[in-house]
């Protein structure tokens, strides 16, 4: 079983040891998929300051230099994957960045193009902020040539309009019936100009435990399996014992081989 570790809203506020006290006691066994914010604005999002929250001031990631360096060297030994976070994270009015911002394709272009060049590395994963993402934005990203990690799934009317995309909601709609909705598809969803997988999502209101049973559930059935979480909450002390003991106990008495986004979307 292969499982991928998706790690939501690195930004200019990250730290590097914060990174450093999730990452250090697995990196060595796990890498980990870090979703990163190219120019964080004020949001609603305990990854960036109180204070900031509501600013419309732009912070590029390239301007936390230490952050930078830091992340250039876990990539170079093969500890990070950079994906492609949105690009400010900001909320609108009436949604999120990705459901209501005006401009996807220039967004999504010049995001992962700048990521691309201050990291020396190329990028082919989208991770849409709240996992919220129209129709006209899931256009954009797939016309960039990016594979998206979600949630859930999606709505038929989310995704262009094809056979593919009525074969996979139907597909998504049937598991859901016979499994339930706390089990995630333990296989991507190929829509032609873009491949698609949902995550398990390890959060302060979902136990490492029931996260482990779907982990399992996919097991069983030859399946693999994303795990979504967020680096700045994990830092409370309980969360990260789980997800360490995740990681070490249950994958290795499991024989998991924990991977990059690019060999989970082969």
């Amino acid at each position: 079983m292969q499982i991928l570790l998706r790690d939501d809203d690195t930004n200019y506020f990250t730290s590097v040891e914060e990174l450093r006290r999730v990452y250090e006691p697995i990196w060595d066994d796990a890498p980990a998929a870090l979703a990163v914010v190219p120019f964080q604005t004020g949001c609603k999002s305990r990854a960036i300051p109180a204070e900031m929250r509501e600013s419309t001031e732009t912070h590029p990631i390239g301007e936390n230099e230490e952050l930078v360096s830091f992340l250039r060297t876990q990539i170079d030994r093969g500890r990070v994957r950079i994906l492609l976070h949105g690009y400010s994270h900001e909320d609108f009015p009436d949604g999120w960045e990705f459901e209501k911002c005006p401009n996807p394709h220039e967004r999504v272009r010049e995001g992962k193009a700048y990521l691309e060049e201050l990291f020396d590395t190329e990028i082919s994963t989208f991770v849409p902020p709240h996992n919220s993402l129209s129709r006209q934005c899931a256009k954009a990203v797939a016309d960039e040539g990016l594979d998206i990690l979600t949630a859930f799934g999606h709505w038929p009317w989310e995704r262009s309009i094809s056979t593919q995309n009525l074969r996979n909601f139907l597909r998504l709609s049937a598991f859901r019936l016979r499994h339930g909705k706390d089990r995630r598809l333990p296989e991507k969803l190929d829509f032609g100009t873009h491949a698609e997988w949902p995550s398990y999502t390890l959060v302060e209101d979902v136990p490492a435990p029931e996260v482990a049973t779907g982990l399992e559930f996919a097991r069983k059935r030859r399946g693999d399996a994303c795990v979504a979480y967020h680096y700045w909450e994990l830092l409370q002390e309980d969360l990260l014992e789980d997800f360490h003991d995740l990681v070490h106990d249950w994958g290795q008495r499991k024989g998991v081989e924990f991977v990059t986004d690019e060999e989970l979307f082969v």
